[in-house]
């Protein structure tokens, strides 16, 4: 999952900025809105609702309001569980309680291919350009060097971006 932020930092650099452009995300205020409210601090496991609510401020209200809410595997190996079924095409997931920052995504059909991939160790087979939605605030943390790494070790060339 870490290969994931580091791909997304050139995507973050734009959603950035994007959200200083727009002063709402869902048509409420990103600070102190009512749906980061429902939500726990990092690290703290979260209820099916506050995954649900994690995972919905990461895009636009057209986008989060009929996609596919699903969580990270609780396990390496196993898939997303399904929170909510939708019927756009996008799956949105929630922050990763491991995470540093808050960073929850939504993403269509040819990045969660990309996501369902790599969370099984295997080359990923994409044939279309993807669009990813990673609006809400947070950064982006993992190795350069192993993509798999879960923390920093003095070999594994570890970066952070956190946006606070």
């Amino acid at each position: 999952m870490r290969i994931l932020r580091r791909t997304g930092f050139g995507i973050a650099g734009i959603v950035i900025v994007a959200s200083l452009a727009a002063p709402s995300v869902n048509g409420q205020s990103k600070a102190g809105s009512g749906v980061m409210d429902k939500m726990q601090m990092p690290g703290k496991p979260m209820t099916k609702d506050q995954k649900i609510a994690s995972a919905m401020t990461a895009g636009p209200a057209s986008v989060t309001g009929k996609a596919t809410i699903a969580d990270w595997p609780a396990k390496e190996g196993e898939a997303p569980a399904v929170l909510r079924y939708g019927s756009n095409g996008w799956t949105c997931l929630p922050d990763m309680a491991e995470s540093q920052g808050n960073d929850p995504m939504c993403l269509d059909k040819s990045w969660m291919t990309w996501v369902d991939a790599y969370l099984a160790h295997k080359a990923p087979q994409v044939s279309s350009v993807g669009v990813g939605y990673m609006t809400a605030p947070g950064g982006a943390w993992g190795s350069n060097s192993d993509p798999y790494a879960m923390s920093k070790t003095p070999d594994n060339q570890w970066g952070s971006i956190l946006h606070t």
